[in-house]
């Protein structure tokens, strides 16, 4: 979980140990797995070259799977998994429940018990985290959207997820519809 969430993040060593995962995958005979993502998507291409990069410097070769169709049967995934709660024991269970992971149960909401079911999910190696990257969305006077409402309870402006459908530019000091 992102640090500004869980707020033990940094007790996860994210020190690069290229000894260690070569003295992992010491039994393997120069393996060569699949990895999937999403190969049109310019910015997963990117982070995915460097994982192969990074993979083959300890002795792994990725080999990028093209059939959309068959990623499910992939060694290895690549695969965003935006944050789905700000109650850190709901976030993770919901983590684990779409990257397909057995149930995450956390005994109670105390800092110690979210970080041994975090650090277990870690142990396991079956879930990497790269990065945390937030998601930030401002508008501008001359971008308009049909997200907006007024809310019965007050004036002020309730902002639903922004859907790209519904924005549009307009001319500053102009009121102009889609």
């Amino acid at each position: 979980m992102p640090q500004w969430l869980s707020g033990h993040a940094f007790l996860f060593s994210t020190a690069r140990n290229l000894s260690q995962a070569k003295a992992r995958l010491a039994g393997l005979a120069a393996p060569s797995w699949s990895f999937a993502y999403d190969t049109q998507d310019l910015v997963e291409r990117s982070i995915a070259e460097r994982v192969a990069v990074n993979a083959r410097e300890a002795g792994v070769l990725l080999k990028a799977m093209v059939e959309p169709a068959m990623a499910g049967a992939a060694d290895v995934r690549l695969q965003r998994v935006p944050v789905a709660s700000t109650h850190t024991g709901e976030a993770l269970a919901q983590l684990a429940r779409d990257l397909g992971l057995p149930p995450i149960e956390v005994p109670n909401d105390s800092a110690e018990a979210l970080y041994h079911a975090e650090h277990t999910v870690l142990k396991s190696f079956w879930v990497v985290p790269l990065f945390h990257l937030p998601a930030n969305y401002g508008l501008s006077q001359v971008l308009k959207s049909g997200a907006a409402r007024i809310s019965s309870f007050s004036d002020a402006v309730e902002w639903e997820f922004p859907r790209l459908e519904l924005l549009w530019l307009s001319p500053p000091g102009t009121r102009g519809t889609p």
